[in-house]
């Protein structure tokens, strides 16, 4: 097995880590219907596309949150329990500074944004583990 350097963890970039397949979702959908189309597409969140511009993003925590609420899933829209401006990343960002961001702001999702604001993807804390222990394993 290969030895994860810190240099190693700094040159592995979120926008190689990141699923490129995004579940997006409006403010107006039913958190119901939204929960629906992660057990689906079996992820843990969805980046909610707002008016302004700005990515917002729902993740399984929220949803916690919803049914501990008890909210009712048909008439309970998403925008009342997404994050409205989502932290981003940049597809540049290292594995490392992705990992330090998700940890000391306590969430595993992050929306990666391209410079022209495009989202690009969405990483994961199950993307960056699957990408760590793959340059464990594969000593690259």
């Amino acid at each position: 097995m290969a030895e994860l350097t810190r240099a190693a963890l700094e040159d592995l970039a979120v926008g190689a880590m990141a699923s490129r397949d995004v579940l997006c979702v409006d403010p107006a959908h039913p958190i119901g219907r939204m929960a629906r189309m992660m057990v689906e597409r079996k992820v843990g969140s969805a980046v909610v596309l707002t008016e302004d511009g700005r990515p917002g993003i729902i993740a399984e925590r929220d949803l916690l949150r919803a049914l501990a609420d008890g909210a009712d899933p048909t008439s309970t829209m998403v925008e009342s329990y997404m994050t409205a401006s989502a932290i981003t990343a940049s597809p540049a960002w290292s594995a490392g500074e992705a990992a330090r961001c998700m940890l000391a702001r306590n969430f595993r999702h992050l929306v990666v944004v391209g410079e022209q604001g495009r989202i690009e993807g969405l990483l994961s804390i199950r993307d960056l583990f699957a990408a760590l222990l793959g340059r464990i394993d594969g000593g690259t």
